[in-house]
């Protein structure tokens, strides 16, 4: 699933927009609800970690020193080169804008300079949603240790049906724009929520066939609702229906989705197995993170030798598809070789932070409990 996720990222990013093909430009244009479907996996995959753990004498420093190993030091080599080497080029009106807000760059903070200042830099206005994902990483934990799972089952469904309540209020009764919506975490937590629905349901039972056909049902109607109003144009992010329920009916049906993709053996979870999109799913946040330089990096060497990808063939859907196939090759690259020889060395010390001695007992049921 996540490499289906970065796989929409970088269709929206990279695809060339060719004018008369509006139904697949459309299509195209909607990738931006790939953010969604990492939002439901992140709130699924560190909801069960942490619940797994929740009774662990060292939950915190575990937590939050495998968190810190896996997120940061890609995410501060990008800081590094935007803010460090890219000046020695030349400094843009919007790389001194980036350049501004550094303070909240650094502390994981994108997602208010871009709600405070407007789109500034491609290669850090992406980091919104990393952004959202961090703040998340940090309170979540603390939640998951001190309430019981009656109050986490009831704290997280309320979750899911305030939320929207709350956008549509504040779009409606307050004016708060549609970025304001998009990307501040307070907005996003109902994407969040259901993942950890799904990650707890697991955990006590609730796969069962009856549910798993009740999500099948969901995943159809809301995904044949979802489909019209992207093919009649009226999903589009800015919108109001988007910036009121229309994440919540992303998250609903992200949320099918995997609880369909949980059972061992069944038809869709076989197809997303496949080998070539788990690995491009392994290296989705190094390619997240190295897209936009990617694009720069093509298109710059494309204009150096005189070629305009847009106007190479007599075929414009030719043209179109060239630089998502140029930019997301060298993208999937430079991330697989960011991943063998930056990250994965790091990664390695994630063992030091697992849990062992007093702990195994609980990570031992934590395991009996996974497995569906």
């Amino acid at each position: 699933m996540r490499g289906i996720a970065i796989l929409l990222v970088l269709v929206s990013h990279f695809w060339g927009y060719p004018a008369g093909y509006e139904a697949i430009n459309r299509l195209a244009r909607t990738g931006w609800v790939a953010v969604d479907l990492f939002f439901v996996l992140s709130g699924f995959l560190i909801t069960g970690i942490l619940w797994d753990a929740r009774e662990s004498t060292r939950y915190y420093r575990n937590y939050f020193a495998r968190r810190i190993l896996r997120v940061f030091p890609l995410y501060y080599a990008l800081l590094a080169v935007v803010f460090l080497v890219l000046p020695l080029f030349g400094t843009s009106p919007a790389l001194q804008a980036v350049l501004r807000d550094r303070p909240l760059y650094l502390a994981y903070l994108a997602n208010v300079a871009l709600v405070l200042h407007g789109w500034q830099l491609f290669p850090l206005d992406i980091t919104w949603s990393l952004a959202i994902e961090e703040q998340f990483y940090i309170v979540w934990p603390f939640v998951v240790r001190r309430l019981s799972l009656r109050g986490l089952f009831l704290g997280l469904i309320g979750t899911v049906v305030v939320v929207p309540l709350i956008r549509t209020i504040a779009w409606l009764g307050f004016g708060v724009g549609w970025m304001a919506t998009h990307m501040l975490t307070f907005f996003r937590l109902d994407g969040l929520a259901l993942g950890g629905l799904v990650a707890l349901g697991v955990r006590h039972g609730l796969l069962t066939p009856a549910l798993r056909r009740v999500a099948m049902s969901v995943l159809a109607v809301v995904g044949a609702l979802l489909d019209v109003l992207i093919e009649t144009n009226r999903f589009a992010r800015n919108s109001l229906l988007v910036g009121t329920i229309g994440y919540s009916l992303l998250a609903v049906f992200f949320a099918a989705l995997l609880f369909c993709c949980l059972p061992a053996g069944s038809h869709l979870t076989r197809t997303l197995s496949h080998p070539a999109l788990c690995r491009i799913g392994v290296v989705s946040y190094g390619i997240y993170l190295v897209h936009p330089l990617c694009l720069l990096a093509v298109a710059g060497a494309l204009a150096k030798v005189g070629m305009d990808v847009h106007t190479l063939t007599d075929w414009p859907l030719v043209n179109a598809g060239l630089p998502f196939v140029l930019c997301s090759l060298s993208a999937y690259g430079l991330a697989e070789l960011s991943f063998r020889y930056f990250e994965r060395p790091i990664l390695a010390l994630k063992e030091r932070f697992r849990p062992r001695g007093a702990d195994a007992p609980t990570t031992a049921r934590a395991r009996e409990n996974t497995t569906p």
